[in-house]
Protein backbone atom coordinates (compact mmCIF):
# COMPACT_ATOMS: atom_id res chain seq x y z
CA UNK A 1 0.00 0.00 0.00
CA UNK A 2 2.87 2.41 0.72
CA UNK A 3 4.07 2.18 -2.89
CA UNK A 4 0.61 3.15 -4.16
CA UNK A 5 0.56 6.22 -1.95
CA UNK A 6 4.06 7.22 -3.08
CA UNK A 7 3.07 6.94 -6.75
CA UNK A 8 -0.06 8.95 -6.00
CA UNK A 9 2.02 11.69 -4.37
CA UNK A 10 4.45 11.83 -7.27
CA UNK A 11 1.70 11.98 -9.88
CA UNK A 12 -0.51 14.44 -7.99
CA UNK A 13 2.09 17.00 -7.06
CA UNK A 14 2.02 18.68 -10.47
CA UNK A 15 -1.77 18.76 -10.72
CA UNK A 16 -2.82 20.52 -7.53
CA UNK A 17 -1.98 24.04 -6.47
CA UNK A 18 -2.14 24.71 -2.77
CA UNK A 19 -3.34 28.30 -2.50
CA UNK A 20 -1.74 28.81 0.91
CA UNK A 21 1.72 28.24 -0.57
CA UNK A 22 1.57 31.15 -3.02
CA UNK A 23 2.91 33.62 -0.45
CA UNK A 24 5.99 31.55 0.43
CA UNK A 25 9.33 33.26 -0.06
CA UNK A 26 12.10 30.75 -0.66
CA UNK A 27 15.68 30.90 -1.82
CA UNK A 28 16.01 31.55 -5.58
CA UNK A 29 17.90 28.30 -6.33
CA UNK A 30 15.35 26.28 -4.38
CA UNK A 31 12.48 27.86 -6.31
CA UNK A 32 14.07 26.68 -9.56
CA UNK A 33 14.45 23.13 -8.23
CA UNK A 34 10.89 22.96 -6.90
CA UNK A 35 9.06 24.70 -9.74
CA UNK A 36 5.59 23.22 -10.32
CA UNK A 37 6.03 20.81 -7.41
CA UNK A 38 3.71 21.78 -4.58
CA UNK A 39 4.74 18.90 -2.37
CA UNK A 40 8.37 20.05 -2.28
CA UNK A 41 7.35 23.66 -1.66
CA UNK A 42 5.04 22.51 1.13
CA UNK A 43 7.86 20.46 2.69
CA UNK A 44 10.31 23.37 2.43
CA UNK A 45 7.84 25.74 4.04
CA UNK A 46 6.79 23.50 6.93
CA UNK A 47 9.95 21.48 7.59
CA UNK A 48 12.85 23.88 8.05
CA UNK A 49 14.54 21.18 10.16
CA UNK A 50 14.61 17.93 8.24
CA UNK A 51 13.03 15.65 10.82
CA UNK A 52 11.26 12.45 9.91
CA UNK A 53 8.11 13.33 11.85
CA UNK A 54 7.76 16.71 10.10
CA UNK A 55 8.20 15.17 6.66
CA UNK A 56 5.78 12.35 7.49
CA UNK A 57 3.15 14.78 8.77
CA UNK A 58 3.53 17.08 5.75
CA UNK A 59 3.23 14.22 3.26
CA UNK A 60 0.20 12.87 5.11
CA UNK A 61 -1.48 16.31 5.09
CA UNK A 62 -0.71 16.70 1.39
CA UNK A 63 -2.20 13.30 0.58
CA UNK A 64 -5.32 14.10 2.57
CA UNK A 65 -5.66 17.36 0.61
CA UNK A 66 -5.24 15.56 -2.71
CA UNK A 67 -7.61 12.68 -1.90
CA UNK A 68 -10.34 14.89 -0.48
CA UNK A 69 -10.44 17.11 -3.57
CA UNK A 70 -14.12 17.55 -4.44
CA UNK A 71 -13.65 18.49 -8.10
CA UNK A 72 -12.28 17.07 -11.33
CA UNK A 73 -8.62 16.04 -11.43
CA UNK A 74 -6.58 16.33 -14.65
CA UNK A 75 -3.37 14.30 -14.22
CA UNK A 76 -2.04 14.56 -17.77
CA UNK A 77 -3.38 15.60 -21.14
CA UNK A 78 -4.78 12.10 -21.66
CA UNK A 79 -5.79 11.01 -18.12
CA UNK A 80 -8.61 12.70 -16.23
CA UNK A 81 -10.57 11.86 -13.06
CA UNK A 82 -13.90 13.70 -13.36
CA UNK A 83 -16.15 13.73 -10.30
CA UNK A 84 -19.18 11.48 -10.71
CA UNK A 85 -22.58 11.74 -9.04
CA UNK A 86 -22.07 8.69 -6.83
CA UNK A 87 -22.16 9.46 -3.10
CA UNK A 88 -19.89 6.89 -1.47
CA UNK A 89 -19.94 6.36 2.27
CA UNK A 90 -17.35 3.87 3.47
CA UNK A 91 -18.75 1.15 5.68
CA UNK A 92 -16.78 0.19 8.74
CA UNK A 93 -17.06 -3.60 8.78
CA UNK A 94 -13.73 -4.08 10.49
CA UNK A 95 -14.84 -3.04 13.97
CA UNK A 96 -16.75 -5.50 16.07
CA UNK A 97 -18.85 -4.50 19.08
CA UNK A 98 -17.26 -7.15 21.33
CA UNK A 99 -13.89 -5.40 21.55
CA UNK A 100 -13.00 -3.64 24.78
CA UNK A 101 -11.07 -0.34 24.93
CA UNK A 102 -7.66 -2.03 25.17
CA UNK A 103 -8.18 -3.92 21.92
CA UNK A 104 -9.32 -0.80 20.02
CA UNK A 105 -5.92 0.92 20.34
CA UNK A 106 -4.08 1.24 17.03
CA UNK A 107 -0.49 2.09 16.40
CA UNK A 108 -0.08 5.51 14.73
CA UNK A 109 1.15 3.94 11.49
CA UNK A 110 -1.88 1.65 11.34
CA UNK A 111 -4.20 4.57 11.97
CA UNK A 112 -2.61 6.65 9.19
CA UNK A 113 -2.66 3.69 6.81
CA UNK A 114 -6.33 2.99 7.57
CA UNK A 115 -7.21 6.66 7.10
CA UNK A 116 -5.37 6.93 3.76
CA UNK A 117 -6.89 3.66 2.55
CA UNK A 118 -10.36 4.96 3.36
CA UNK A 119 -9.67 8.30 1.63
CA UNK A 120 -8.27 6.51 -1.44
CA UNK A 121 -11.33 4.25 -1.70
CA UNK A 122 -13.62 7.26 -1.37
CA UNK A 123 -11.68 9.13 -4.09
CA UNK A 124 -11.82 6.24 -6.55
CA UNK A 125 -15.51 5.61 -5.90
CA UNK A 126 -16.47 9.28 -6.37
CA UNK A 127 -14.37 9.86 -9.50
CA UNK A 128 -14.52 8.24 -12.93
CA UNK A 129 -11.42 7.56 -15.02
CA UNK A 130 -11.31 9.00 -18.55
CA UNK A 131 -8.42 7.87 -20.69
CA UNK A 132 -8.00 9.48 -24.11
CA UNK A 133 -6.82 6.78 -26.49
CA UNK A 134 -4.15 7.58 -29.10
CA UNK A 135 -5.54 9.32 -32.17
CA UNK A 136 -3.35 7.31 -34.53
CA UNK A 137 -5.08 4.01 -33.84
CA UNK A 138 -8.34 4.94 -32.13
CA UNK A 139 -9.13 8.32 -33.78
CA UNK A 140 -9.29 10.15 -30.44
CA UNK A 141 -11.72 7.83 -28.68
CA UNK A 142 -12.12 8.04 -24.90
CA UNK A 143 -12.20 5.05 -22.54
CA UNK A 144 -14.34 5.78 -19.48
CA UNK A 145 -14.20 3.58 -16.37
CA UNK A 146 -16.92 4.21 -13.78
CA UNK A 147 -16.97 2.46 -10.40
CA UNK A 148 -20.30 0.99 -9.32
CA UNK A 149 -19.66 -0.80 -6.02
CA UNK A 150 -16.76 -1.91 -3.87
CA UNK A 151 -16.36 -4.80 -1.46
CA UNK A 152 -13.40 -5.57 0.75
CA UNK A 153 -11.51 -7.25 -2.10
CA UNK A 154 -13.41 -6.52 -5.33
CA UNK A 155 -14.90 -3.70 -7.35
CA UNK A 156 -17.62 -3.63 -9.98
CA UNK A 157 -16.76 -1.28 -12.85
CA UNK A 158 -18.60 0.01 -15.90
CA UNK A 159 -16.48 0.37 -19.04
CA UNK A 160 -17.53 2.68 -21.88
CA UNK A 161 -15.77 3.60 -25.10
CA UNK A 162 -16.78 6.92 -26.60
CA UNK A 163 -15.79 6.25 -30.22
CA UNK A 164 -15.23 9.22 -32.49
CA UNK A 165 -16.37 9.05 -36.10
CA UNK A 166 -13.50 9.30 -38.59
CA UNK A 167 -13.53 12.41 -40.72
CA UNK A 168 -12.94 12.18 -44.47
CA UNK A 169 -9.80 14.34 -44.53
CA UNK A 170 -7.93 12.06 -42.13
CA UNK A 171 -8.61 9.01 -44.29
CA UNK A 172 -7.35 10.43 -47.61
CA UNK A 173 -4.14 12.17 -46.51
CA UNK A 174 -1.73 9.26 -46.92
CA UNK A 175 -1.58 9.31 -50.74
CA UNK A 176 1.04 12.00 -51.31
CA UNK A 177 3.71 9.46 -52.26
CA UNK A 178 1.44 7.80 -54.83
CA UNK A 179 1.03 11.17 -56.61
CA UNK A 180 4.80 11.74 -56.66
CA UNK A 181 5.46 8.26 -58.03
CA UNK A 182 2.93 8.82 -60.84
CA UNK A 183 4.68 12.06 -61.81
CA UNK A 184 8.02 10.27 -62.27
Amino acid sequence: MNVIYLVLVISCNVVFRVEALDNVTLHKDFQILTADNDLWVHLAKNCRNASYSCIKTSVYDYLKFVLENPGDVQFTSFLKFPRNSYEYTPSDNSSSPDLNDEDKYEMPLQEVSRSLTSATKTFFMTHDVELSLPGTFFLGSVLKVSPRSMDSNSTILKLEVDAKEPNDTAVGEGRIFFKKIRNL
